[in-house]
């Protein structure tokens, strides 16, 4: 008995604080193929006032569908964005009258943001299951699926923010990157993290100091034998990926070809970025006249400047901006490693905590969930 209560307290231990929900992981990917579809056009669409998030639009089952038309992918109702929202005439005849939200869709400029919401949840059809139900709101943040929570779970403990998984998985990639595709690092960026890092620490670390005082400090709790700019970068929310392997296999491991392309990426503004556009602080003692070619086509003859990891995520992206009330998820790395973790002593659960955490416990068990 003694055993089973201190494990229930560890378990509990580990998880205060933290809020849970679970979706399928077929329910996970559909979802961010979604936030893929909006994203390509978002260049267009975020100069629209009323606007919202990508990753917030799909959460209602919608997609783009061609550059101004969001479309839900079961009951196929059509909504054309432009000065106003109109529902494709074809798809209004099978909305119910009572969910028509006419001021919306009059032709005067008065959409708002709120109005938009309302749009994406009231205007599809009456059998369609996004009419009833929505991907948990969290979803519009950063999350950490349980694979990738049980992997670095040593590491952090499980109670920690999912962008510490995340920024973890991050770094392990470029484990396997060549040099000569790591991007040389903005001086943009150094005022940035300096400012962000004082104001946790309380201390006065230099500008020319900070990338490797960080540097020091995630090398502290992590395995990986990372350079300094592969560390800033994971921070920063990128990780290294193989452009010519398939979807589902670019993240970076030992069997990665060395002679093949290497692409920069954000997993939550869906951003690539080719590391051939800026700078490198260094290249490979002999690359291979296969590599050579490569970068040479790839980089052409435009000047190259230097890579601001922030300021490359898209401006919607919760890695680098504030979403929900959260922060950035950079700067939850940040303060983590500052600060490191807080135990919360255990005479302060509730019985609400309790029933997460066995929540918690089966849900970690379970392949197919996806733990927020």
């Amino acid at each position: 008995m003694e055993k089973r209560i201190a494990e229930a307290s560890r378990l509990l231990e580990e998880i205060a604080d933290v809020e849970h929900i679970f979706i399928t992981e077929k329910e996970r990917k559909a979802y961010e193929q979604r936030v893929v579809t909006i994203t390509k056009q978002w260049w267009q669409l975020a100069s629209i006032s009323w606007m919202i998030t990508p990753r917030e639009i799909a959460r209602y089952g919608w997609t783009l569908s061609d550059p101004t038309t969001l479309e839900c992918t079961q009951c196929k109702v059509k909504l054309h964005l432009g000065e106003t929202i109109q529902v494709d005439e074809n798809s209004k005849a099978h909305i119910p009258t009572s969910r028509i939200l006419t001021s919306i869709f009059s032709e005067v400029n008065s959409c708002t943001k709120s109005k938009f919401l309302v749009t994406l949840k009231e205007t599809h059809k009456a059998a369609c299951k996004w009419a009833l139900s929505e991907i948990p709101p969290r979803f519009a943040n950063i999350y950490a699926i349980p694979s990738i929570i049980s992997q670095y779970s040593p590491l952090y403990g499980r109670s920690s923010p999912a962008a510490l998984y995340c920024f973890s998985q991050n770094l392990d990639t470029f484990e396997y990157c060549p040099e000569d595709f790591i991007p040389a690092l903005s001086k943009t960026l150094a005022p940035v993290l300096c400012n962000e890092w004082n104001a946790l620490s309380k201390q006065n670390t230099e500008i020319h100091e900070i990338f490797t005082v960080i540097q020091q400090k995630i090398l502290e709790f992590t395995s990986v034998n990372a350079s300094r700019d592969s560390c800033l970068l994971a921070l920063c929310g990128w990780k290294a990926c193989d452009m010519n392997a398939s979807q589902d296999s670019r993240v970076l491991s030992k069997r990665t070809n060395r002679e093949s392309l290497f692409i920069l990426r954000c997993d939550w503004c869906h951003r690539d970025v080719g590391a051939w556009n800026f700078q490198v602080n260094a290249t490979s003692p002999s690359p291979s006249p296969k590599r050579t070619k490569l970068l040479t086509a790839a980089a052409g003859s435009a000047p190259r400047g230097e890579f601001d990891g922030l300021v490359q995520h898209r401006s919607f992206c919760p890695w680098a901006q504030h979403s929900q009330d959260e922060l950035p998820a950079w700067k939850q790395v940040l303060k983590y490693l500052q600060q490191q973790s807080n135990e919360t002593p255990i005479s302060s659960f509730t019985p609400e905590l309790g029933f997460k955490a066995i929540n918690f416990a089966l849900a970690c068990s379970a392949p197919s969930a996806v733990v927020l």
